[in-house]
């Protein structure tokens, strides 16, 4: 469902606007280049739309500051002009550049802070006697590949110099939607002077961006080229090649260790200031930290270490067969490598009766290039289950999900083997993993999209919550909105049982401050006993390869507040506020809007993606009219309890333009359902249309009669009480404006009424044909009045519903 709201949000805001509609958001294609050095300023070109007005540039972190120069409209695509202006002291690493743009923050791409001087490629360079020289090592290039484009670069080394050339394309935009793989694959080779091809090189391992360690054989002139693997090209194949005797880590060992210990790391890879470490991990430290080196100035590149809070062990050999089985006693958490290729390791635990246990490997998630193989075997040797591929959806990064994970429950006590392999037969001093058995440990992770939103004054934004169930975790995640100036409302806070996901709406008050805020989210939910909270992480959903999507989290939540829309639309909900209907019954909800002077066309309304079952006619508020009332309907099933967010979509033609207003309304399905819940501001107290249809209803006795044509609604007879047989419920139930028709009293008086007949059963009442009318208006004041008409129950029917 994020994907459907995220493209229908993007469809609907896709279209140029006149002056009179909100600004579209901004959206940024591509930036060039995508870093720079510390201590300098960049002059970066940023391509996108709707970014003509943009004032500001937001960067993420410290040190880094942007100032916008100019924006140029094009025909399909805009382009500004950024300085951005990067400290001496600023820390290297990649950041989220925004442009703010009249619609609010644009999406984010990669900025990275480097260390060492760089230059941009110049074109000519795309033939080696073309190529571009680079300046003293180390080096770094910025450059784009456009069409089946080749970039070259000269530089000059010593015989004995270690160079490390590493590219980062991947890692400044880690999916594309429009193209196989899914992203820019680079791939380099390094020829010498006469255009020998020494090298070549198309990934680093499992990872996408190439690396190339080089050991220089003599003093001279080499000459490195970079392009796609399968020569296509692009304005967002943006690279940055690193050329140098730069410090690189390839691996650690080991490569995880328990929380409040200190432990010893052993590092490998390319100048390298020193090959050994001390990690301290502290109660407080994250299941994955990361190791960096510095050499003595220039800082390596990252790689993971994992934490638990499992005891820790060391494999020890032999312990290649089941009869060599390596004891271990869970839960566990065991540092192992697959030393050489077609190497098997072997452990032995003990499982109690009736035991569940998660035998799982960490591996990929934690640099390695195992490609694990995990299989269960009983004492006897009968292999019991076995897994290849574990999907870790905490892990949006990943493409193949390597590590195996297992959980099983023992139906006898006694003791166990576990086999661990890689399934490519590979090994070697860098196929580390962890092997950890440990009972299951329910939990969650919360992720929120877009991590952009905008909202007129007044309005309503809305957002898309997912949840991350981790061990079997199932129950009900509460969500806690802070971080916004008063009269800032939020509803939708909470994700269902059993539900991995939910809409989220912050609504802005008329007097919202202008401009930009950074709300926070967390999640809190009750596991064994106590509460457990977690930070709610704003992300971006992006697409790879026109099918696959990823939740990418992004380092800020900005919430930009502009001016009010053409038209607002407002939901009239029920006293209790939500809409709440049983399998096979029909709801009401009216619909107010309020239009601008420029907007005063029709609004045609319809829901987006609503649960299944629910309908709703589309239907329109008319030029001349400010309220409609809309019917859901649901299939004549029972509902398990759950709230959940409609979303009613308005649309206005306005000349060629199509504008677009969205509004939430709450939706309860199921006798019971919990009640929507409302943080930050206690909501506006919803609307009594109840009293409305007091004076208009007077008029209705007279009209029972025509809702006669209706009655082919009355298909499902939900009628609570079977008793309300009188036939004056075909017709009576006109006067059930419970649904609070109030505003009914324009054409959807009728409507009201006949959706009354259905409820009743035709073939109990036969006579009771007379005293209809009269029941009628008794069933409005109070039943009592109908002199035994059981049609004042029909109206109580639509009332228990909503009960």
């Amino acid at each position: 469902m994020c994907a459907a709201l995220a493209a229908m949000l993007a469809l609907t805001l896709a279209a140029p606007r006149p002056a009179c509609a909100q600004a579209l958001p901004g959206h940024l294609a591509h930036i060039y280049p995508a870093g720079g050095q510390q201590g300098t300023t960049v002059q970066v070109a940023v391509v996108g739309t709707n970014l003509v007005g943009s004032k500001a540039v937001h960067i993420s972190g410290a040190g880094v500051t942007g100032t916008v120069e100019k924006v140029e409209k094009g025909k399909t695509e805009d382009t500004a002009t950024v300085a951005v202006t990067i400290a001496a002291d600023a820390p290297p690493g990649d950041r989220d550049f925004r442009l703010i743009a009249p619609g609010g923050a644009t999406n984010r791409w990669r900025f990275l802070v480097g260390q060492v001087a760089e230059v941009a490629e110049k074109e000519p360079n795309s033939e080696f006697g073309q190529a571009q020289p680079l300046p003293t090592l180390p080096a770094l290039a910025n450059g784009q590949i456009f069409d089946a484009d080749k970039d070259f670069f000269r530089f000059s080394a010593k015989a004995g110099q270690t160079l490390v050339l590493r590219v980062q394309a991947q890692d400044i935009l880690p999916f594309i939607a429009d193209g196989v793989p899914g992203w820019f694959q680079a791939v380099l080779t390094l020829y010498d002077a006469q255009g020998r091809d020494i090298a070549y090189v198309d990934d680093f391992r499992f990872h996408p961006d190439p690396v190339l360690v080089f050991q220089v054989p003599a003093d001279g002139e080499y000459v490195v080229e970079i392009r796609d693997s399968i020569f296509r090209g692009r304005g967002d194949f943006v690279y940055r090649l690193t050329v140098g005797p730069v410090p690189f880590i390839t691996h650690v060992w080991p490569i995880g260790g328990r929380r409040g210990t200190k432990v010893d790391v052993e590092l490998f890879g390319a100048n390298l200031p020193k090959n050994k470490v001390q990690l301290d991990l502290t109660p407080q430290c994250p299941d994955k930290r990361f190791i960096r080196l510095d050499n003595p100035h220039l800082v390596s590149n990252a790689v993971p270490f994992g934490v638990s809070d499992l005891p820790d062990a060391a494999e020890k050999e032999p312990n290649d067969s089941a009869q060599q089985a390596q004891p271990l006693t869970a839960p566990v958490a065991v540092n192992a490598r697959i030393e050489r290729p077609g190497d098997a390791d072997f452990f032995t635990f003990k499982a109690e009766a009736n035991q569940n246990l998660i035998l799982e490997i960490r591996a990929r998630r934690l640099g390695s290039p195992v490609d694990s193989l995990l299989t269960l075997f009983d004492k006897a040797g009968k292999q019991l289950a076995e897994n290849d591929d574990f999907v870790d959806k905490t892990e949006p990064y990943m493409t193949h999900h390597a590590d195996s994970h297992l959980l099983y429950q023992f139906k006898q006590a006694g003791e166990y083997v576990v086999r661990v392999r890689d399934l490519q037969g590979k090994g070697g001093p860098e196929y580390a993993y962890r092997l950890v058995v440990r009972p299951p440990q329910p939990d969650f992770a919360v992720r929120i999209t877009p991590d952009n939103p905008s909202v007129g004054q007044g309005s309503t934004a809305v957002l898309m919550v997912k949840a991350l169930r981790l061990d079997g975790f199932d129950g009900q995640i509460d969500l806690e909105v802070g971080g916004m100036p008063e009269g800032f409302t939020a509803a939708g806070t909470t994700i269902p049982e059993k539900y991995d996901e939910s809409i989220l709406t912050l609504t802005a008050p008329a007097d919202a401050p202008l401009g930009l805020q950074k709300p926070t989210v967390v999640g809190r939910a009750e596991i064994a006993g106590k509460t457990v909270t977690r930070p709610v992480l704003p992300a971006e959903d992006v697409m790879q390869a026109f099918i696959y999507h990823h939740i990418l989290p992004t380092d800020e939540f900005l919430l930009a507040v502009l001016e009010p829309g053409p038209f607002k639309l407002t939901p009239l909900a029920p006293e209790e506020g939500f809409i709440r209907f049983a399998g096979g019954r029909t709801a009401y909800i009216d619909v107010k809007a309020e239009r601008t002077k420029d907007a005063q066309g029709p609004i045609r309304l319809a829901l987006h993606d609503p649960p299944k079952g629910v309908r709703m006619q589309a239907v329109t508020i008319a030029a001349d009219q400010d309220q409609v009332q809309c019917e859901l309907s649901y299939p004549n099933q029972q509902p398990a309890d759950v709230r959940y967010t409609l979303i009613i979509v308005g649309s206005m033609k306005v000349g060629k333009d199509t504008l677009t207003g969205i509004t939430p309304a709450f939706l309860a399905l199921g006798p019971s359902a919990p009640k929507p819940k409302l943080t930050i501001a206690p909501p506006t107290p919803a609307p009594k249309p109840a009293e409305a249809p007091k004076p208009a209803e007077p008029p209705k006795p007279a009209d029972a009669p025509k809702p006669e044509p209706k009655p082919p609604e009355v298909k499902k007879p939900e009628p609570p009480k079977p008793d309300a047989p009188k036939p004056d419920a075909p017709k009576p139930e006109p006067p059930k404006p419970e649904p609070k028709p109030a505003e009914v009293k324009k054409p959807e008086a009728p409507k009201p009424e006949a959706t009354k007949p259905s409820e009743p059963k035709p073939a109990e009442a036969p006579k009771p044909e007379t005293p209809k009318p009269e029941a009628t208006k008794p069933s409005e004041p109070k039943p009592a009045e109908a002199p035994k008409p059981e049609p004042p129950k029909p109206d109580a029917k639509p009332d228990e519903a909503k009960k």
